[in-house]
Parts: C-alpha cells; structure tokens; sequence
C-alpha cells in the first residue's frame, strides 16, 4: 500500500490493534491532556444530558467541560466522558455526576449546565447542599436550566394547550408516505405534485417551521388523495391515515398550521443564534426579553406592556387576568393565518371565534412557560448584558447598574471577594468611557466575532479584576447545544457489540481531532508516541485484570452454590433430626398416657 515509506512497511496491524491503540493509547494521551489543561484553570462549567445508548441498552450521560483557556484566551468546551446508566433518577445522577467529575475540584465547578426536567433540578439542588457543606465560601451560580429547551418546550407547551392535535397530524402526514412507493406513486398520479411532507420532530429545534410551511403547501394536495382513495376504495390500512383523514375534515386546518408557522418563526431565530459554543449569556436577557415582548405584543394590552419597562418587571405581567389581556375582536392571528382564512368558502363564525381563542390559549401558555422557566427570572443573566457590547455603547450607566448585579451574585457565591467586585466596578466604567473603547464595542459584529477577544483586548492593561469578571461570566453556559449536538456524533460512533470504553475513547478521539481542526493539525508529541507504544502492554494487563475479575466473580458464585447447597443439607439433617426428635417425644408422650392409665385402674 506504501512502497515508498520504509515506516509504513514495518507497520503491522493485528485485528485488534486499531482498537486497543485507541482505548490504552491515544484516548488515555489526549484525557490526560485534557485533565491537566483543567487542573490550571480556577472556574469550569459542567454540562451534562441523557440519551438511549441502543447498543449498550442504557441511559448515555455525555459530560462536556466548558472552560477559560489561558493559551487562546478563548471559551472552548470540550468531551470529558460518558457514565452509563439504568436509571435516571437524582440519586442515579449525582453518583454518576461525581465519578465523572472526580478528577476536578468541587469548588472549581461554577455551573451546572443542563436541561429542565425536575430530576436535574432535584440532584443540583442536592450538590449545592453538598458543595456547600464541604466548602461554605464557594457555591454552585445558577442561571436556571437551558434557554433553548425552555423556548422549544414553550411551542409545544401552546400547542398542547389548544388541543389541536396538530403534532400528531404532521407525523402520521409524514409516516403515510414513508418508505412506502405504492402510496407515493398513487399520490404523484393523483394530484401530479412531487412535493411530499418532510418529518416534524419535537426534539429537532430548527426542524418545526420547515414541516409546517410544507405541511401547509402540500395540504391541497394531501385533501386530494384522500378524496380519491375513498373514491377508489384503496384506503391505507394504517394509523397514520386514519388521523390524517379525520384531520383534514377540520376547515380551520390551514389556519391553525399557518399560525403555528408564524408562531415557529418568532422563536427559530432565537434558537438558530443560540446553538454555538461561542459565550451568549451577555446577550441572553436582551434576547428573551425581546422574543417574549414580541410573543406577548400579540395578546397584552400595548398599555400594560409599554408600562413593563425592565426584564423583571415584564415576567411579572399577569397573564391570567382579564384586564392585560386584549379581546377576542381585537386579536390579530397574523397575515398568513388570515390568508388561509380568506381562501375557507364562508367559514362559521363560532368556528372563526373559537379559533381565535384557541390562538390566544396558545400564546398565552407559550409565553407563560417562557417565563415559568426562563433563565430572566435569575439576577445573573440579567446582570450579565453588561457585557454586550451594544448595552455598554449606549450607556455606560446603564451596563454599570447591570454590572453591579451580576457581581453582588458573584460575591454572594464566592466566586469574587467585594474588594475585587469594587476594583472591577471602576475598571468597568474606566474601560468603557473611553473613546477607543466606545469604538470597538459599536463596531463589534457578533454573528462573526468573539465576544472574549473584544474584552480581552479592552481589558488589556492593568484591569486585571474586570478580567478576572469577565472570564467568570463568558464561561456560564447559556444552553446546552453543545451536548445535543454530541448524540449526533454518539450516533456515528456506535457499532454492533461496542463495549463502553471503546465508545468513551472514540468520543475523546473525535473531540480532540475537531478542536484541532482536522487530523493533520494533531500534534503529535514524544509522551503520545510512548503512550501508543505501551498500548499493547495496557491492553494485555487489562485484559488480565478483567479475566482475574471474572474468575474472582465465578468463584465467588461457585462458592455462594457450595454454600447455599451445604447450608441445604444442613437444613435436611437438621428437619431430620427435627422429626426423628418429635417421633421419639410422640412415642414417649404415649407411654406416659399408657403408665396413667394402668395406675388409674390399680386406684380403683
């Protein structure tokens, strides 16, 4: 294969030699490195999240490292490892959690970086408790969990509400042509479009305006194939047809596929700018704050919202009282929604009101759940947009006052002494009242720069507390893409029969190859060519110790049987001896009773 390279002739490869190379060699080299880049850093965020591991048949804790790295000055996140699991529960994931994380400081861990369910909340309640207890001057910060779980989960939150069942019609839309040919050529000849319905995935975040927009096209279309398998009598015998026919006989169909749309594109590019591994949480709060006032612009009264001025403020609103909330005629369901309206030959007016009430359901949950979970309710987040560029350019006051939030939190957590907060305070203001400064930060374009190379640079000469602040904060985690993004990869890495140390050494080949920017940008260095080539002594040394474990298991079992059979035996005799005993004491009992009886007949 090589006849030119006098190395590559040498080159032997064995059937197993690729794999314990990675497992005991590489993947060992580049945790290692990984470990002691973390050992020199004060702060680390953890991120964590479960998925089904189809192959192992268990619950895949993936465990990211979010971190400051003082050689690049830049925010990197990187794959630390996997714990496997049967169950899930709090107690299940603390014990995971902190065999994950033993080989980092507790008092290191800044965050918790994670989904929503109440589990998760449960075990970083538990931690702080524990956290606190070993070390009381240091604590877990908290942000609440992921912003783009809470403003997915919301879409669906409004749809449930209304009782659509609109989800359920785009699947079985979906699954009716499906690897099916027979159904899609009868589709083809019957309403000569080639556009079919595309899948629509709750967990997918970007995924949900695509279905629905080609839900919505191909609706006509999808009418039509029914009408004509009922007129041919070819009804698919199917579920999915069933709930697709029963669907489409709702004439408000259009209109509500064309609101949930419109309602999907307010919150997609929320969703598409969030999913980076670059620091957001400066721009989160402006964010939230900005999509939840569009949300609720269509359902408050203009009155009430122009008086909600300040985040905390605008998620106090009460949406469950009639006088914020706008009436039925004056609801506007939007221009697309209309249209479909439009295109209904005289549509019902109950139905119309009732649509339209179902709408502003869906709003008000959507939004309500936004808030309900939404990371605005905590101080940090909001004190946090100090670090946005635009909110320092347009006032300095301002980006001072939010400044002044997020280091109260930080002290309170011990993350900074006051003394430090006070210092960082007047950097803060010195930085950004300078010209020069003022520059930079309305130039700075977010889309294509980084957010710690900006601060870095501003914080340049002798800020070395504001430094200190802003490498705390631009480490907070503002959602969890980062580790969705890994069930991706999990999904290319799994083969048949993958034991878990294989699967965890890929997952940390991959990571490192990607942060290198490609495997020919890997550096290779002396102690990871002396780790591969004691790979093969490591491997064969596990390979005793994991043949010495099973024996010891087996020995143990054949002795937990001789046991048990001993001790059946020994319960035999004793049951023996038990009724022999009782025989002997019957036998004697009734030669007392004889010997009574002869004594009595003597008396008499």
């Amino acid at each position: 294969m090589f006849p030119t390279c006098d190395v590559a002739k040498k080159l032997q490869l064995g059937k197993d030699k690729v794999g314990y190379t990675i497992c005991y060699g590489i993947a060992p080299y580049f945790r290692n490195r990984l470990l002691s880049k973390l050992h020199s850093v004060p702060h680390v965020v953890v991120a964590f999240d479960e998925s089904l591991n189809k192959i192992a048949q268990k619950e895949q804790m993936d465990v990211l490292i979010r971190f400051w790295d003082p050689a690049d000055d830049v925010v990197k996140t990187r794959y630390l490892t996997s714990c496997f699991l049967g169950h899930t529960r709090a107690k299940d994931l603390a014990a995971a959690f902190k065999k994950a994380t033993e080989n980092i400081e507790p008092a290191k861990i800044l965050q918790l970086s994670m989904d929503g369910p109440n589990v998760n909340l449960k075990l970083l309640k538990s931690l702080k408790q524990e956290f606190s207890a070993s070390d009381g001057n240091q604590n877990i910060v908290d942000i609440g969990s992921c912003g783009l779980h809470v403003v997915s989960g919301a879409f669906k939150t409004g749809h449930n509400v209304t009782k659509w069942n609109t989800v359920v019609f785009l699947r079985s839309l979906y699954n009716l042509f499906k690897n099916v040919p027979a159904r899609r050529a009868d589709y083809v000849n019957f309403t000569g479009s080639i556009l079919f319905p595309l899948n629509f995935s709750s967990v997918r975040w970007l995924e949900n305006g695509k279905a629905l927009a080609r839900a919505l096209q191909v609706l006509p279309n999808v009418v039509k194939y029914v009408e004509h398998v009922k007129k041919e009598k070819k009804l698919p015998a199917c579920g999915s047809y069933a709930h697709v026919e029963t669907a489409v006989k709702d004439e408000m169909l259009p209109v509500k596929l064309a609101f949930m749309l419109s309602v999907s594109e307010e919150l997609e590019p929320f969703l598409a700018e969030f999913q980076t591994e670059k620091p957001m949480l400066p721009f989160l709060a402006t964010a939230l704050d900005g999509l939840l006032r569009s949300l609720l612009g269509r359902i408050v009264l203009k009155e009430k919202l122009d008086a909600a001025g300040t985040f905390s403020i605008l998620i106090k609103i009460d949406l469950e009282n009639p006088n914020s909330i706008i009436g039925i005629a004056a609801f506007d369901i939007g221009l697309a929604a209309k249209s479909e309206l439009r295109k209904i030959t005289k549509p019902s007016h109950t139905a119309v009101v009732s649509v339209k009430k179902e709408c502003i359901l869906f709003i008000k949950a959507c939004s309500a759940k936004i808030i309900e979970r939404s990371p605005l309710k905590y101080k940090l987040t909001r004190g946090a947009s100090c670090l946005n560029p635009a909110v320092c350019a347009a006032s300095v006051e301002a980006g001072q006052k939010q400044l002044k939030i997020a280091l109260e939190v930080l002290i309170e957590h011990g993350r900074l002494t006051g003394l430090q907060g006070e210092r960082a305070s007047r950097s803060y203001v010195q930085v950004c009242s300078n010209s020069t400064a003022q520059v930079c930060l309305r130039k700075f374009d977010r889309a294509r720069e980084r957010l710690e190379k900006l601060w870095v640079e501003l914080c340049a000469s002798s800020h070395e507390e504001l430094l200190l602040f802003v490498k705390i904060v631009l480490c907070l985690s503002h959602g969890n893409s980062s580790v969705e993004r890994g069930f991706s990869v999990n999904k290319e890495c799994l083969v048949e029969n993958m034991k878990e140390e294989s699967f965890v050494a890929q997952r940390l080949l991959y990571d490192e190859v990607s942060a290198a920017g490609g495997v020919a940008e890997v550096d290779v260095t002396d102690k990871m060519i002396d780790m591969v080539r004691s790979s093969n002594i490591k491997w064969k040394e596990d390979l005793e110790r994991k043949k010495k474990e099973r024996l010891d298991v087996l020995d143990a079992e054949r002795k937990k049987k001789r046991t048990a059979a001993l001790v059946k035996e020994l319960e035999s005799k004793k049951q023996k001896l038990v009724e022999d005993a009782q025989l002997q004491v019957s036998m004697l009992q009734q030669e007392i009773e004889s010997l009574k009886q002869c004594r009595h007949c003597r008396c008499k």
